[in-house]
């Protein structure tokens, strides 16, 4: 029961977090992105470690964080995510939906840290605070994608 609980609120604050940030569907690069988070999705790559895998759809997510704002950065990663995992993986709905609800809180997560580390953006500094502010959004978008896959897991084992 607790499992279920937690799975519909991880749902309803993901995609509440993917509504608030906005609806930028007259954005072009909005396509553009949901394609390119999409593929990312895609791509899986073999890990040394038994029969781990790993998505590449982290790296595209964060590249759409860097080079886009975030109102546009959350609704592409999150409707790649959910368009990915319906129609190529055929994955269950509500699996689906949590994936997309996981990829929009850590977006949304990793921006928050970005944006706070790097008012003007990542590019515009000059300095080690370029660093800093890429490293901190980084790791903040690693400890979430950790911690979203510890959560599949356990819930997947309720």
């Amino acid at each position: 029961m607790a499992a279920r609980v937690f799975v519909w609120l991880v749902i309803a604050s993901g995609l509440l977090t993917a509504a608030a940030a906005g609806e930028p569907f007259r954005d072009p690069r909005l396509w553009f992105w949901i394609v390119a988070c999409g593929v990312g999705e895609m791509l899986w790559l073999r890990l040394p470690l038994g029969r781990a895998t790993i998505s590449m759809g982290s790296t595209t997510n964060f590249a759409a964080l860097l080079v886009l704002p975030l109102p546009v950065a959350i609704p592409a990663a999150t409707l790649a995510s959910l368009a990915v995992e319906l129609a190529v993986m055929r994955k269950p709905l509500i699996r689906a939906l949590f994936n997309a609800a996981g990829t929009a809180l850590t977006v949304a997560a990793s921006g928050l840290v970005l944006r706070e580390l790097a008012p003007a953006g990542p590019f515009a500094l000059r300095d080690a605070w370029l660093l800093l502010a890429l490293t901190g959004a980084a790791v903040t978008k690693e400890l979430q994608d950790q911690s979203e896959e510890t959560r599949k897991k356990k819930a997947a084992g309720a």
